[in-house]
């Protein structure tokens, strides 16, 4: 603690039954920890004033994971996208959306390259 705010290592637990194991500053999650949802999913990776932020792996219960750049609590920047089934995107992210230069993988192992604007596909560049 540090000026009565959680500061250092530490956890947190939340009535829902969430968890949070990391760095704190001045009473924010700050730097690397992980994050375990009630509900199952989990991020692994870095923090700044309470979010998501720099480089972090988050899964979801169902099998879908994203691995990559995180600016408030969005994926930003570059990242790979696994789908449950194995299909999956490696590319550019701002904002939480697919954007700029990507590369879209099949569930059966097939690639292409294409632009991306807004989370939508605008063209193949293969």
């Amino acid at each position: 603690w540090k000026n009565n705010k959680c500061h250092g290592s530490g956890f947190e637990l939340y009535r829902d039954g969430s968890r949070f194991e990391g760095k704190f500053k001045a009473g924010e999650k700050h730097g690397k920890g992980h994050f375990r949802w009630a509900d199952g999913k989990q991020y692994t990776g870095g923090f700044k004033t309470d979010c998501m932020h720099g480089y972090g792996e988050f899964t979801w219960p169902d099998g879908r994971s994203y691995k990559g750049d995180w600016a408030n609590d969005k994926k930003d920047g570059t990242g790979t996208f696994t789908w449950a089934d194995g299909k999956s995107y490696t590319g550019g992210w701002k904002d939480g959306k697919q954007h700029g230069e990507g590369s879209y993988t099949s569930s059966k192992g097939e690639t292409k390259k294409g632009e991306w604007v807004d989370g939508n596909r605008v063209r193949w560049l293969d």
